[in-house]
């Protein structure tokens, strides 16, 4: 008798899905959207920066530049809160002297913010089920995502009183990584339900052959 060819193929158990772990023949966006984003930030923050030092005149625009690259790599602010609290030395005690403070602050953010750029890539590459992400990873993602999204809708719908005080780049950063986090929030929902749907289908195996 010929078996199908369905019979030698290992059953998707948890145990034989690789956590977290991006199929290499494929391109990772938990390696390239860091690589991207840290050389758009960079060509973004040199030129205006490079004018201003040339030319006084066009501080205005590199200070605007420079809040747009903070809002871009916002969740690079933990880790400039983490080093302003545990240590006594600040990223706003290290700029030189012929760097502005918030262009030395952009540059600060855009290498602090390289982790969450790659977190964030992993969530796309578990959305397109290139891996199989571990729970505890996407309890943290839509918890981000959720912190950033009510943090976003605070600032909208907020009181008149801080509507003036609003920055634009706050809110398009904020609205930028509720939309680079929701990820984690829709692969850990499926992820869920499939694992519920092999643990049923076990069972239900289990049942048949014990009867």
């Amino acid at each position: 008798m010929v078996l199908p060819y369905r019979h030698f193929l290992k059953p998707a158990t948890p145990s034989s899905i690789t956590l977290a772990r991006v199929n290499p023949q494929r391109v990772s966006f938990a390696r390239s959207l860091p690589i991207l984003a840290f050389l758009l930030s960079c060509f973004v923050m040199v030129i205006p920066a490079t004018m201003a030092h040339l030319n006084p005149k066009t501080e205005a625009s590199a200070s605007m530049a420079s809040r747009g690259i903070q809002a871009i790599n916002l969740p690079g602010s933990f880790i400039d809160f983490a080093i302003d609290r545990l240590t006594t030395a600040s990223s706003q005690d290290w700029p030189p002297q012929a760097t502005h403070l918030s262009t030395w602050r952009g540059i600060a953010l855009i290498i602090f913010c390289l982790p969450f750029w790659c977190f964030a890539g992993l969530g796309f590459d578990a959305v397109m089920k290139r891996c199989w992400i571990r729970s505890w990873t996407g309890l943290a993602g839509s918890l981000l995502c959720l912190v950033y999204l009510l943090l976003f809708v605070r600032m909208v719908i907020g009181s008149p009183a801080i509507e003036s005080q609003r920055p634009a780049s706050a809110l398009c950063g904020l609205a930028l990584w509720s939309v680079l986090l929701s990820p984690f929030i829709l692969t850990s929902l499926r992820q869920w339900l499939t694992l519920r749907r092999m643990k049923a289908s076990l069972e239900a195996r289990l049942f048949a052959e014990v009867r």
